[in-house]
């Protein structure tokens, strides 16, 4: 039986709080690269299927880190025991919109803050939000002077999250001065170049980085009007682009239908919705609006005949291959305008997938390609063929196929 004495005893290993995506990558490779740690969700269902393994599929290589360095907290009110506490809550999108919801990120936040803390102790937060959210929580935090707050600036790339972590190029965290040396402690296994900045540079820099992103991803999208304009062909002229030290071989500057998933998008609403200044909300207003627009370049009865109704299919459902977010995804845009088919053998897996896509594009007039397996690539170009069915290929990478007159390179074709 636990006495008084022990109640309140610190524990010094630390709680990742919020077990999405972020939680999860956070705390299983936190295990892997530094040792034990505890982890815990406010939603139970959501903390027995990280108990039983059941990781997100977006990160299929979860699976092969151990997990018998994890503890499992059950009781909320046990938090106040940690020295130290991640909170790694993913922020919640408006499915239809895209917007982001702060919401459950207040509310779990301001949750936390209300314990009676009676050590001090470090919050450090990974969710996406922007310096309003602090100052809303700033009577939660006055209340309570053994909270610091920090911010850990979070350059996960879905799918490829894990690399991300174990080997960052940069570490980047915001908090109090006089806090550096004891939060950075927490770091010390990580080789990376550190910047520890003030809270508000930390979620600024975070805010930049997205919004840079954006930026880059409009650029190529306003440089791919321009050649359309003019029937030039933009592929030619990336490689010259990234060969310029100034934007670089890995820049975000290949042509696409406008950015989507809702990470980018997150910290361009905050933007809009914060800034005080009129000029710089209708720059951001107007940046969404020509972001959306680009699914218009994708007219179905242009890309066949002059059918009225033009039965189309979609492989491909999220965003992109490595995401299960629908969120500004093509699949969602195209069906707002038109009936919508899709096949996706990577997140939604059937054994007879074979057939599956055999049927749909007999059915179907006009397919557009997002991603699939290599196996499923072969499969439909032979079907389109076969059934002198039009493919357009809406993948940044071209699919170089021979004398295959069915095929259309949408981004390498004007």
């Amino acid at each position: 039986m636990q006495n008084k004495s022990d109640k309140f005893k610190v524990i010094n290993l630390p709680l990742f709080f919020g077990l999405s995506h972020l939680g999860q990558v956070f705390s299983l490779c936190w295990s892997k690269k530094i040792g034990s740690c505890y982890v815990f969700d406010i939603n139970p269902k959501i903390l027995n299927s990280f108990k039983n393994k059941r990781y997100t599929l977006e990160e299929p290589n979860l699976k092969k880190i151990t997990s018998n360095k994890i503890k499992f907290l059950n009781e909320f009110e046990e938090i106040k025991k940690f020295k130290y506490i991640f909170f790694t809550h993913d922020t919640p999108l408006n499915l239809k919109n895209g917007k982001p919801n702060l919401n459950l990120i207040y509310k779990n936040l301001k949750k936390i803050l209300n314990l009676k803390f009676k050590s001090k102790t470090y919050l450090i937060i990974s969710s996406q939000i922007n310096p309003e959210l602090i100052i809303s929580l700033s009577k939660e935090l006055n209340s309570n002077k053994n909270i610091k707050i920090f911010y850990l600036v979070d350059t996960l790339k879905m799918g490829e999250a894990l690399d991300k972590f174990l080997k960052p190029k940069q570490i980047i965290i915001g908090g109090e001065q006089r806090e550096k040396e004891n939060i950075l402690k927490l770091f010390k296994k990580f080789k990376a170049q550190k910047f520890y900045l003030s809270l508000n540079d930390a979620i600024i820099t975070k805010m930049a980085i997205n919004i840079y992103l954006s930026f880059s991803v409009t650029f190529a999208n306003i440089i791919d009007d321009l050649c359309r304009q003019y029937r030039s062909n933009y592929f030619k002229i990336i490689n010259p682009l990234k060969n310029d030290d100034r934007i670089g071989h890995y820049a975000y500057i290949k042509p696409s239908l406008g950015f989507s998933g809702g990470h980018l998008e997150r910290d361009l609403f905050y933007l809009e919705k914060i800034s005080k200044n009129q000029l710089i909300k209708r720059i951001i207003k107007n940046f969404l609006d020509f972001n959306d627009s680009r699914i218009n370049k994708i007219n179905v009865k242009n890309l066949l005949s002059k059918k009225k109704i033009v039965k189309t299919l979609i492989i491909g459902k999220s965003y992109k291959k490595n995401s299960y977010s629908e969120v500004n995804s093509i699949f969602k845009k195209l069906g707002n305008k038109f009936k919508l088919n899709y096949f996706d053998d990577i997140f939604f897996k059937n054994k007879n997938s074979k057939n599956q896509l055999i049927e749909l594009v007999k059915k179907n007039d006009l397919i557009i390609y997002n991603y699939s397996t290599k196996i499923n690539l072969n499969r439909l170009l032979i079907l389109a063929k076969k059934y002198n069915k039009k493919i357009v290929n809406i993948n940044d990478k071209n699919i170089n196929v021979k004398n295959n007159k069915n095929l259309v390179n949408f981004f390498n074709s004007y």
